[in-house]
């Protein structure tokens, strides 16, 4: 009887943690990151389109169960593609690569999932919105050498949807971000993260 007593106690603690999330959290997140450019016909006349590996560490507060705010830090393996350019007059097979460091500043807003059979977890749909400032290098490269190297900034806004399953002071997100650029720019990622609650 003891046994079963305290097989009860723990499940209801479980359950009481699992649905204390609120407070301070530091997370990271590995994923993957797209990026596509169309051409312009006038610089290039072929499109620039790439996918590599992303990771992010960020930290936020959880206000109750709905509202988190959080900052963010993020930098991918360089995205690349060889697209033909414009070089005095000729469209010239050039590869270029872009190297992508973002901060980020988003709210998110979870939906909690009711999840009776569970005791130990609490799983919520979130969705979110933010803003984000890039500093992209770009090298451009013929033949095996480097000719160009250029370094720009760019900043926008950003909108998420994702799944967070809350077990007692960890989290795991799945997360699916786009990243509101210049027209003729995509950039998009998804990715998976552990969260230590504090």
């Amino acid at each position: 009887m003891r046994w079963v007593m305290a097989t009860v106690v723990l499940l209801a603690s479980g359950t009481v943690l699992a649905q204390d999330v609120s407070g301070a959290y530091m997370g990271a997140t590995v994923g993957n990151l797209t990026y596509t450019e169309q051409a312009d016909g006038l610089i290039s006349s072929s499109d620039f389109d790439d996918s590599a590996s992303a990771y992010r560490l960020y930290g936020g507060y959880r206000l109750g169960k709905r509202l988190a705010l959080e900052l963010g830090y993020a930098t991918s393996d360089g995205v690349s593609d060889t697209i033909d350019m414009d070089l005095l007059g000729s469209f010239v097979p050039v590869e270029v690569s872009n190297d992508f460091t973002l901060t980020t500043a988003r709210a998110l807003l979870h939906f909690p999932i009711s999840a009776e059979r569970l005791p130990f977890v609490s799983l919520s749909v979130f969705a979110g919105l933010g803003v984000y400032d890039a500093d992209i290098e770009s090298t451009g490269t013929i033949a095996g050498l480097p000719f160009a190297v250029t370094e720009t900034t760019d900043d926008g806004s950003t909108a998420l949807l994702g799944l967070q399953v809350d077990f007692p002071k960890v989290s795991i997100r799945g997360e699916y971000e786009w990243f509101d650029t210049q027209s003729s720019v995509d950039i998009w990622s998804a990715g998976v993260g552990l969260i230590f609650r504090f």
